[in-house]
């Protein structure tokens, strides 16, 4: 009921504005996002598009350690000629393979998208976000800021962020938090973010108080994913190799105080206290396992169009490398055979082997002899 209304109430906006396109796309996307058909009539409202494959870090969890891409950067012409075929977006996260601020022109692509209305967000190692960064953030209508600190303690944290400095990351997420204040700025958002795994599972409590100290505004926990659907790159780590008991436990503890905003994303055991983000809640409850084929897309650097952020790490599926948006028209891809299939399969409750890979599906998947997906501490 209650997104109803949100809906209601931005259709009226729209009304208002007088823009009846808009109001027609959100109608169809609220539609398709309850039937979960096939074909959509309704166009992508987010995007997630990757500014780069460059990275300054060599860190534990990440996939370069199993296979490369080249270092390059998406250049501004072409991150405004991707935005020029998605007349409905609401947002766009400017993330992916690499260290988003190692291109120049990110504060120029999200100050393009807030000329246009839509929300953005970005997620950064911290490393680079010196005083002119943070200020630059500040200023080009960025909506949320979300920096990877995987542990309150600096051992933990340099361990899995190689080449990262504790000390320093922490300095300029209170200089970002001060720069804010200076000018009065309610935006961006700044969230701590750290990846759920054996190494740091357990600190996560003391990360919200980090986050305090730090002047953040909430704390997001992302859960680890397999670089593939068939070969772990550090099985070890996964939550879901964990006792499923001690993982709850762990959550159990994180602050209930309602000054800290605390969202964990999907496939992670989740106490009562605790949300999991909207989408997601909306899926849990009907039983599904993803909403990206329904709402958005990923665009890799180059151009090349997948149906999620997961796709491109895995390389053996006819959805993921698929077509080029600067050579096909993403009208023709989003309703292609291959999307179409891909949607059916998720909503029949049997994802494809893409899919499979990833652990917002795997925690939802029932094991072949029956029992729920879960294991023990190794």
């Amino acid at each position: 009921m209650r997104d109803l209304l949100r809906s209601v109430k931005k259709a009226v906006h729209y009304l208002r504005r007088g823009k009846g396109r808009y109001l027609v796309n959100l109608s169809f996307a609220q539609l398709g996002a309850r039937l979960l058909p096939a074909y959509l009539l309704s166009q992508p409202t987010h995007l997630q598009i990757e500014p780069t494959t460059a990275c300054n870090l060599d860190c534990l969890i990440c996939g370069r350690h199993q296979f490369t891409r080249r270092s390059k950067n998406m250049s501004l012409p072409e991150f405004r000629r991707i935005i020029a075929q998605f007349p409905f977006l609401r947002s766009v996260s400017i993330q992916g393979f690499g260290e988003p601020l190692l291109n120049k022109d990110i504060y120029s692509m999200i100050a393009y998208c807030y000329s246009k209305g839509i929300k953005t967000v970005t997620v950064t190692n911290g490393v680079l976000l010196d005083y002119r960064a943070g200020e630059n953030l500040v200023q080009c209508g960025l909506d949320t800021l979300i920096i990877s600190v995987d542990s309150p303690q600096p051992q933990v944290f340099e361990n899995i962020r190689r080449g990262a400095s504790f000390e320093q990351v922490c300095d300029n997420v209170k200089a970002v938090v001060a720069l804010k204040k200076g000018q009065r700025a309610e935006a961006p958002k700044v969230v701590l973010r750290a990846t759920a795994m054996k190494e740091n599972i357990f600190q996560l409590p003391q990360l919200v108080n980090l986050a305090k100290e730090l002047g953040a505004d909430g704390v997001s926990i992302a859960n680890l994913i397999p670089v593939d659907g068939t070969e772990m790159a550090i099985p070890e780590q996964l939550v879901a190799n964990l006792d499923p008991t001690n993982v709850h436990r762990a959550f159990t503890h994180l602050s209930r105080d309602n000054a800290l905003d605390i969202a964990i994303q999907d496939g992670i055991a989740t106490p009562p206290h605790i949300q999991a983000e909207p989408r997601e809640r909306w899926l849990r409850k009907r039983g599904y396992y993803c909403w990206w084929a329904w709402e958005g897309s990923y665009i890799e650097e180059d151009g090349y169009v997948s149906p999620c952020c997961y796709s491109p790490y895995y390389r053996r599926d006819p959805y993921d490398v698929g077509p080029n948006i600067f050579e096909t028209p993403f009208a023709r891809i989003w309703n292609s055979p291959q999307w179409r299939q891909l949607r059916r399969e998720l909503a029949s409750g049997k994802p494809p082997a893409m899919c499979r890979g990833c652990w917002v599906v795997r925690a939802k998947m029932p094991r072949e002899n029956g029992t729920e997906n879960q294991a023990k501490e190794t």
